[in-house]
């Protein structure tokens, strides 16, 4: 049902996926591939990938969590393919001390950088490439559970929750462009 949300929302040629967006959705294709076998060019990037076989689908090893590494490949997507028409920027990455009651500075600094900080770096590098088509779209897909609050995930819960209201917050700046 994603996928088709999602692809209502594409109409154009390149979609860049970050993150690991296989298995995160129902159904046997990552996004990556469906958007491929819907005639999509596809960039996915993590920072481990797979080789998909697809001639339409580049993987990308590239760890976006460093601020240098999204720079290179903002670089590379305007270099090779001249921009990038749609963003889909897939957002997990629990700590398993969140089990615990009492949280290291390191460890809350961490998820907060992999779950909002890094995630509005990203969509910031990019913005400008999206607004030079026409079809333009930035879709973050995240848990809806962890950023509703579970209870034994706070430092996580917390920075969903930061997240879905910078995506809230940014979808009305930028709509009007």
């Amino acid at each position: 049902v994603l996928y088709r949300f999602c692809l209502s929302l594409v109409m154009a040629d390149v979609v860049v996926v970050l993150g690991a967006e296989a298995g995160i959705l129902d159904g046997d294709l990552s996004l990556s591939e469906y958007y491929a076998s819907e005639g999509f060019d596809v960039i996915h990037v993590d920072r481990s990938v797979k080789q998909y076989g697809q001639e339409n689908i580049r993987a990308e090893a590239v760890n976006v969590l460093e601020d240098d590494d999204v720079s290179t490949l903002k670089s590379l997507v305007m270099n090779d393919y001249g921009g990038c028409d749609h963003l889909i920027t897939v957002v997990g990455g629990a700590e398993m001390f969140e089990q615990e009651t009492e949280w290291e500075r390191a460890d809350i600094r961490s998820t907060l950088h992999k779950n909002l900080s890094q995630q509005i770096y990203v969509a910031n590098e990019f913005a400008p490439l999206l607004r030079k088509t026409d079809g333009r779209s930035s879709i973050t897909v995240m848990s809806s559970v962890n950023a509703s609050g579970r209870f034994e995930l706070p430092v996580y819960s917390a920075a969903k929750a930061g997240l879905e209201g910078f995506v809230r917050a940014a979808a009305n700046r930028y709509a009007p462009d």
